[in-house]
C-alpha cells in the first residue's frame, strides 16, 4: 500500500444505474435500523426466539421449531400480533444487512474518491471523527441520566470499569458485550471493521472481489464452525465479539463496491434480473431456516445477509429521488441510521414493558419520540465540537490530548493514593477480607493466631484469632470443674465488626458476668466470623459443641440470615474475593477503584438531597426487611432457619445445654433519621399498610416457639440507648451498642436464672 503517493481525487462514476449518490444505500440502512427497532421491542414484550443467536441455554431442536407456533387467544388482534411477533423476531436479521450496506459504503466513497492510492491517515481521522464524539455523548448523557435519576435500566456508573472500556469502544469481552445497551455490541464490531479496513482493502484491489470474498469467507466461517463444533459455544464470538466471525457480510459488501465501480451496467443487469431475485429468496429462507440451529449459523448469517441484500437491490437498486413519505423516512432513518442507532436501545428498554401486550404500541410510539428528540439533542451538542475538532492538526490534537492526558492520570492516581490513606474504600473484596481465609467446612473463618488491622470507610479496628480461626481467646477442650462455658454463633453482630475483638459483646459479656458471678467461673467462646448465616452455624456447632461441651448456646440472629441460609459457600467465597487483588494493590490502585466508589458515594449523596423521591436507604437500613409484600424467598428462607435451628437445638439437648436465640433488631427499628445517613427518605415506617416493624422478630419468634428455643428481643436494651448504637455511616453497633447488648445479656442470663449466683 503506497502511502507516500499522491491521493489523487475523482469523480464519482455516473454510469446507468448508479449515481453521485446510491440512494438505496440510505433506504437499506433506514429499512434495517427501522426492522431492529421492532425486533429488540417485540423481543422485550414476547422474549426471544432461538434464531440466529444461539447459546448453551438453547433447548433442544423440536423445542425451538415448537416456538414458532402461532400463538392464540388476542381475538381479532390474534392475526396481526402472530405477524408483528414474527416480523420482530426476524428483525436481528437487520444486522446482517446493515454490514453488507456498511461495507458497501464505505469502499464505495473510497473508490470513487481516491484513484490508486489510499491515505490511511486520513481514513483513520475521519472514521475517529465519525464514531467517537457521537459514542462519548451518548455515553455522558445516560451517564448523567443514570445519577440524576431513579429510571430503571439507566445503570451506567463511573464506579464501573465496563463504562470506561466501552468508552473507549472495547464491548469484545463477556463484561462489556452487552454493557448497557446490548445494541450497543454492534458499535464495538464496527470499530474493529474500521481499525483492519485498510488491510481488507488492500487484500481487496491485490485478490479481486472473488478472491477477496471466497477467502475471507472461509477463514470466517472456519473460525465460526470452531465455535460451534468444539462445543465453545460463545454465543457473543457469533454474534461479532471478534470481526472475523462477521466478516462475510462486510466483504461482500466491499466486493460488491468493487464491481459496481468497475462494471457499473453489468452489475446493475445481473442485480435486476428475476433469476437473481428468485436466488436471492432461496438464500434468505435457506439462511432463516439455518439460524434455527447449531450447524447452519456457520453460514447462515451470510447467507441472509446477501439474500435481503440482493431482494432489496432488485427493488430498489434504480430507484431515483422520490417525494413519497415512505421513502423519505427510510432516508431519514438511513441518513442518521448511526445516532438513531446509539439511542433507540435505552429509550426502549425504558418505556416498552417486559413481558407485556398492554400499552406496548403507546410505548414503542414514545420510544420513537423519544430516540427521535435524544438523536437531534446529542447531535445538536456534538456537531458542532466536532466541526471544531476537524480544524485542528491531528498530530498537534494528538500531542496534546496526550499530554492532557499524562497530567490528568498523575492527578488521578495522586488522588486515588491519597483516599487509600485518608479515606479507603471497601473495593474489589470485603473489607474484612484480609483477615479471612477459605475453609473446606465452614466456607471461610479467621486466619489463625492472627492480629489484622483492618481499616475502611467509618471502620477503624482489630481483629485477634485464636488458633482455631475464630475471635478471642483459646480455652481448653476441657471445662475446669464449676465453669460455666457459652459458645456464641452469629455473623458480623457478633464476630463483630467495626469494633476490636476485645470490645465485642461476647467478650464483654463474659467480663461482665465474671464480675457479677464472682464465685463462678464463665467462659465465652465466641464461633462467629462475619458474613456467617444459619448453614454455617450448623456447621460450626456440629464441629465445635461436641468438643467443648457448651452450657449455654447463644445464637446472635439477624433478619439477613432469611437471605444467608439460601446461598452456597461458593457465592459466599466469591463475595469475599479469595484469590482476588487485594484493595491495594496495583490493580486496584491502577483502576482508580477507591477514587471511584468515593465518587459514586458522593453523587449519591448529592442525588439523594435533590430527588424527592423515596429512598428505602439501600441494605444497611434493613428497611426492606420490614415490607408486608412477601417476596417468593421468604418461605425457603423461614424453612431453611427452622432446619439449622432444629440442628443446633438437638445439639445442645443431647449435651444438656440451653439454646437461646437473641434477635437483633435492623437499624431502623432503633434509630431514627438524624442517627444514621442511611435512614430511608419519603417513606413513613408507621405506614402499617406497607411496613410491619414486628416482622423479624415475629418469625424468629414463631420458629423458636416451635422448636422450644428462648428468644430475646434485643430492641429493649438498644432503644434505651442515649445515643443510636449503630455507626452513621454503616450498618454494625458502635463500642457502645456492644455494652449495652453485654449488660443486657448478663442480667437476662442471671435474672431469669440461666445462670445461678453459685455451683
Amino acid at each position: 500500500m503506497n502511502l507516500q503517493k499522491k491521493h489523487d481525487v475523482i469523480e464519482y462514476v455516473n454510469a446507468p444505474g448508479v449515481f453521485q449518490r446510491q440512494l438505496w444505500v440510505d433506504w437499506m440502512k433506514g429499512i434495517a435500523l427501522i426492522w431492529i427497532f421492532i425486533n429488540h421491542a417485540v423481543e422485550a414484550v414476547f422474549g426471544g426466539p432461538y434464531l440466529g443467536n444461539p447459546g448453551s441455554w438453547w433447548p433442544p431442536l423440536q423445542e425451538r421449531i415448537a416456538q414458532w407456533i402461532p400463538l392464540d387467544g388476542y381475538g381479532v388482534w390474534t392475526i396481526p400480533v402472530n405477524i408483528w411477533r414474527y416480523i420482530g423476531w426476524l428483525g436481528d436479521q437487520g444486522v446482517s444487512l446493515f454490514l453488507v450496506v456498511s461495507g458497501f459504503g464505505l469502499t464505495w466513497g473510497v473508490l470513487s474518491k481516491y484513484k490508486d492510492s489510499f491515505p490511511v491517515d486520513q481514513f483513520y481521522k475521519q472514521r475517529l471523527f465519525r464514531i467517537f464524539p457521537l459514542w462519548w455523548g451518548v455515553h455522558i448523557f445516560f451517564l448523567v441520566a443514570s445519577y440524576v435519576t431513579d429510571i430503571k435500566g439507566l445503570d451506567m456508573s463511573l464506579g464501573d470499569p465496563n463504562f470506561y472500556l466501552s468508552l473507549v469502544g472495547f464491548r469484545a469481552s463477556p463484561g462489556t458485550f452487552f454493557y448497557f445497551a446490548p445494541a450497543w455490541w454492534y458499535i464495538g464490531l464496527l470499530i474493529q471493521l474500521y481499525l483492519v479496513y485498510p488491510i481488507l482493502l488492500e487484500a481487496l484491489k491485490r485478490m479481486g472481489a472473488f478472491q477477496f470474498l471466497l477467502f475471507g469467507s472461509l477463514a470466517a466461517f472456519i473460525v465460526r464452525a470452531g465455535v460451534i463444533f468444539f462445543e465453545f459455544k460463545v454465543s457473543s464470538l457469533l454474534y461479532g465479539a471478534f470481526f472475523i466471525t462477521r466478516l462475510p457480510e462486510f466483504a461482500f459488501g466491499m466486493a460488491f463496491a468493487w464491481c459496481l465501480r468497475n462494471n457499473a451496467q453489468q452489475v446493475y443487469d445481473l442485480m435486476s434480473s428475476r433469476w437473481t431475485m428468485f436466488i436471492s429468496i432461496g438464500l434468505y429462507i435457506s439462511g432463516t431456516l439455518l439460524s434455527i440451529t447449531w450447524a447452519g449459523m456457520t453460514v447462515a448469517p451470510f447467507m441472509v445477509g446477501v439474500g435481503i441484500f440482493g431482494i432489496l437491490y432488485g427493488i430498489l437498486g434504480n430507484k431515483k429521488e422520490t417525494s413519497s413519505p415512505i421513502a423519505g423516512v427510510f432516508t431519514w432513518v438511513g441518513r442518521h441510521s448511526y445516532s438513531l442507532y446509539l439511542v433507540h436501545h435505552p429509550i426502549l428498554a425504558i418505556l416498552v414493558p417486559i413481558h407485556a401486550l398492554g400499552g406496548t404500541l403507546l410505548s414503542i410510539l414514545g420510544s420513537i419520540i423519544g430516540a427521535i428528540g435524544l438523536e437531534k439533542i446529542v447531535n445538536r451538542i456534538v456537531e458542532p465540537l466536532t466541526a471544531r475538532l476537524k480544524k485542528y492538526d491531528l498530530k498537534k490534537l494528538v500531542k496534546w490530548t496526550a499530554m492532557a492526558a499524562v497530567v490528568m492520570s498523575i492527578c488521578a492516581l495522586g488522588f486515588e493514593l491519597a483516599i487509600q490513606r485518608f479515606d479507603p474504600q471497601e473495593v474489589i473484596v470485603w473489607g474484612e477480607q484480609p483477615s479471612l481465609a477459605p475453609h473446606d467446612d465452614f466456607g471461610w473463618y479467621l486466619k489463625p493466631n492472627q492480629t489484622t488491622h483492618l481499616r475502611w470507610e467509618s471502620y477503624d479496628y482489630y481483629v485477634k484469632s485464636n488458633e482455631l480461626g475464630f475471635p478471642g481467646p483459646s480455652y481448653p477442650e476441657q471445662k475446669a470443674p464449676g465453669t460455666i462455658r457459652i459458645m456464641t454463633f452469629g455473623d458480623a453482630f457478633t464476630s463483630a465488626e467495626g469494633v476490636d475483638t476485645d470490645q465485642a459483646w461476647p467478650r464483654l459479656l463474659e467480663s461482665v458476668l465474671m464480675t457479677r458471678l464472682p464465685n463462678r467461673k464463665i467462659e465465652v467462646m465466641d464461633f462467629a466470623i462475619t458474613g456467617y448465616g444459619p448453614n454455617q452455624y450448623a456447621e460450626v456447632a456440629q464441629t465445635y459443641m461436641p468438643k467443648y461441651h457448651p452450657d449455654i448456646v447463644i445464637v446472635g440472629f439477624y433478619m439477613n440470615d432469611y437471605l444467608d441460609v439460601l446461598q452456597r459457600n461458593d457465592d459466599f467465597r466469591a463475595q469475599i474475593g479469595f484469590g482476588k487483588p487485594s484493595a491495594t494493590s496495583w490493580y486496584a490502585t491502577l483502576r482508580l477503584s477507591h477514587t471511584r466508589h468515593f465518587l459514586h458515594k458522593r453523587f449519591d449523596e448529592i442525588m439523594n438531597l435533590l430527588r424527592e423521591k423515596p429512598d428505602l436507604g439501600g441494605y444497611y437500613s434493613g428497611a426492606e426487611f420490614l415490607l408486608r409484600e412477601q417476596k417468593k424467598s421468604d418461605a425457603a428462607g423461614q424453612s431453611g432457619v427452622a432446619e439449622r435451628f432444629a440442628q443446633i437445638k438437638a445439639m445442645a439437648d443431647a449435651m444438656g445445654a440451653r439454646m437461646i436465640v437473641f434477635m437483633i433488631p435492623v437499624p431502623v427499628q432503633v434509630c431514627g433519621p438524624e442517627d444514621i445517613a442511611y435512614y430511608p427518605t419519603g417513606y413513613d415506617l408507621s405506614d402499617e399498610s406497607m411496613f410491619d416493624l414486628d416482622k423479624p422478630q415475629r418469625w424468629t419468634q414463631e420458629i423458636a416457639s416451635e422448636l422450644d428455643i428462648e428468644t430475646y428481643d434485643l430492641r429493649t436494651p438498644l432503644q434505651s440507648a442515649p445515643e443510636c448504637p449503630y455507626y452513621r455511616n454503616n450498618l454494625h453497633w458502635t463500642v457502645g451498642g456492644h455494652e449495652l447488648v453485654a449488660d443486657f445479656m448478663a442480667e437476662t442470663l442471671i435474672k431469669d436464672k440461666i445462670l445461678s449466683m453459685e455451683e
